[in-house]
């Protein structure tokens, strides 16, 4: 039947963007967008298109150049992946001068995004490369992905294992705050002087997010020694968040770290760092808590060590878990990100900004953002309110999709009549939950509600849905 009705959905949605008209004449869908006078016409292929700014290396691999291109991006898909993949597999011809970095010759594994960080996987045979090609090379990826607005730091691995010299960097051609990013990179090619200087004080944490399901990377400024950096990142674990980030700490109050050391065993490619922790309440541990706390750990000190292939955590005196030998690459699917929707307080007088994490797969999809709102219960604890009734499940949002700065949100019949017999309040935050939500997306700066892929006139009688919605920042508590 759910097949049926989603063939159904999706044949009313085609013939609506072809400029096809119902059997008993209803207006359908061709959406004459008064704010910026142009008829909006749905692409088949979901993709939107973006110019980006992008660096790539010159011919000798002495310099970046700035080039401006446009990448297709896909509905629901990762911008930052596709905005990475075409720096790394543009193409050039002889009259250009410039190249594409590591000769087109590299790959990118995956990019996970935390916060305002980029974690960027590359594989390959880089022994081909000399020193200016690499560094010219992951300098280019670097600026690249920095000139987004959400990316501020970007960490590099190489096939797998956390890049040499550590990995963290941030864009050296951008400022913020009237002064340059600090490149976060020991290398021969960057001289350290008062305008540009090296940092050593920025590292890399994560913590849980509120509900427990992901881990959440946190960039801190507080420096540890090299000598003590095991206890000092552990101890840094341990505190607790600033209020209000939508995170907490991965590792108990009651665990302390007894010793650590780093040894070279012949069956493993690399070092290992042991850590041995003890803790009198570990036993009540239920195996997720004790699975995220390890991937914490792991994540936090493997970026730190960029020596090491592996660590291996016992409590005491026990392996933490059955696998002994714990990588990056183990709890890389673990990440999430932290994202925003606006919620109604309990009294229906205002909207409050709710922030929660997202797996790598769902936070870049606009209708995942309004399937949130619709299943999102009251809360005590954020004062917020539920804004729908439990008639309305999250298969009544039929579709999303976003063409030229609008988004367009497709919800059923059963959906529009159950809001539209909510008093005013119910149906006002309803609207401008998700108008106030989707908007905060880069790309999208208005909503236009649609039923059952027709223009609707109203929710109720007075909430005006025939046109594109604005959001309403005068509705949301700060």
């Amino acid at each position: 039947m759910k097949i049926k009705k989603a063939i159904f959905a999706l044949l009313i949605i085609i013939m609506v963007f072809s400029g096809c008209a119902a059997d008993d004449n209803t207006e359908t869908y061709s959406l004459d967008n008064s704010l910026v006078g142009e008829i909006y016409q749905m692409k088949s292929d979901f993709i939107n298109t973006k110019t980006v700014t992008m660096y790539f290396p010159d011919l000798t691999s002495s310099s970046l150049l700035r080039i401006v291109k446009e990448v297709n991006i896909v509905q629901g898909g990762s911008e930052i992946y596709a905005i990475a993949s075409k720096l790394l597999s543009s193409t050039v011809t002889e009259e250009d001068n410039y190249k594409v970095p590591f000769n087109g010759e590299i790959n990118m594994d995956k990019i996970t995004v935390s916060r305002n960080l980029a974690i960027v996987n590359l594989t390959g045979d880089f022994t081909k490369f000399s020193e200016k090609e690499f560094f010219n090379g992951i300098i280019a990826v670097v600026n690249t992905l920095c000139e987004l607005k959400s990316i501020d730091y970007v960490e590099i691995m190489i096939n797998g294992r956390q890049m040499q010299n550590r990995g963290l960097l941030v864009n050296p051609m951008t400022t913020m705050d009237e002064s340059l990013h600090l490149i976060y990179l020991d290398h021969i090619n960057i001289i350290e002087d008062d305008e540009r200087r090296l940092s050593k004080d920025k590292n890399i944490l994560y913590f849980l997010d509120k509900n427990s399901n992901f881990l959440i990377a946190e960039i801190t400024n507080i420096s540890v020694s090299r000598e003590n950096a095991a206890d000092d990142l552990f101890k840094l674990l341990k505190n607790e968040p600033y209020y209000g980030s939508g995170m907490q700490s991965c590792v108990p109050q009651n665990a302390l770290i007894a010793s650590s050391s780093i040894t070279s065993p012949p069956e493993v490619d690399g070092s290992v760092l042991t850590i041995r922790l003890e803790s009198p309440k570990y036993e009540t541990m239920d195996n997720k808590t004790r699975y995220m706390m390890c991937g914490g750990i792991t994540l936090t000190l493997l970026s730190y060590y960029d020596n090491v292939a592996a660590l291996q955590i016992f409590i005491n005196g026990q392996p933490a878990l059955e696998e002994t030998l714990l990588t990056k690459e183990m709890f890389i699917a673990n990440i999430g990100q932290i994202v925003t929707v606006f919620l109604p307080n309990r009294d229906l007088e205002y909207l409050i900004k709710i922030d929660f994490a997202m797996s790598q797969t769902r936070y870049n999809d606009p209708e995942e953002r309004v399937k949130e709102i619709i299943l999102a219960d009251s809360d005590f604890k954020t004062n917020t309110s539920k804004i729908t009734t439990e008639n309305i499940v999250e298969d009544d949002i039929l579709s999303v999709f976003v063409h030229d700065s609008c988004c367009v949100v497709n919800v059923s019949e059963n959906l529009y009549d159950e809001i539209s017999v909510l008093p005013y309040g119910n149906r006002k935050m309803f609207v401008y939950s998700v108008v106030n939500t989707l908007t905060a997306f880069e790309n999208i700066s208005s909503v236009q509600f649609l039923v059952e892929g027709r223009i609707g006139e109203t929710f109720g009688k007075d909430i005006y849905i025939e046109t594109p919605m604005l959001k309403n920042p005068g509705l949301v508590f700060e």
